[in-house]
């Protein structure tokens, strides 16, 4: 359970740090003013650029809150129950809706022919969330099997 906690607060601290900036982009510093305008000429959706990076950043806080969530339940209930699992495939899901969102947004922009070279990185980056995403489902189902396994085992006695 140590490892557990220890995690527990690296979500915590990536949650706050990751809050921090969302504001920051929220709020619309004048530094945020300066790299939108930017952006928005060398960018295929223009203006709306910065509006689709804030939405696709509220959908990645969402899946590490559910990750908090998903951590904050092992410590309380044990490793195997069903809220565990649940909240564990509602990360993994939300994980995998934006990363799917943002490789597409990605694509449109090499397409067009506006920074291939960062958005083709950036791509890899975008896979590496969805293979994330998928590993998150994983321990979903195992965590769902074992605790399926622990209500017959609890039944037989």
């Amino acid at each position: 359970m140590k490892k557990i906690k220890i995690l527990l607060g690296f979500t915590l601290c990536f949650g706050v740090f990751y809050l921090f900036h969302l504001s920051s982009q929220v709020i619309y510093f004048k530094s945020w003013k300066k790299i939108n305008e930017i952006y928005s000429i060398d960018s295929f959706f223009g203006k709306l650029n910065w509006l689709i990076e804030v939405c696709l950043s509220l959908i990645l806080l969402t899946s590490v809150i559910f990750i908090f969530l998903a951590l904050s339940k092992i410590l309380k209930k044990g490793y195997f129950n069903i809220t565990t699992s649940k909240s564990f495939k509602r990360a993994g899901f939300t994980l995998c809706f934006v990363s799917a969102l943002d490789l597409v947004k990605s694509v449109l922009e090499i397409s067009a022919g506006f920074h291939a070279e960062y958005y083709i990185g950036y791509s890899m980056f975008n896979v590496l969330l969805f293979l994330l995403s998928l590993g998150l489902l994983s321990i979903s189902q195992i965590i769902r099997n074992g605790s399926l396994l622990k209500q017959e085992n609890d039944l037989t006695i």
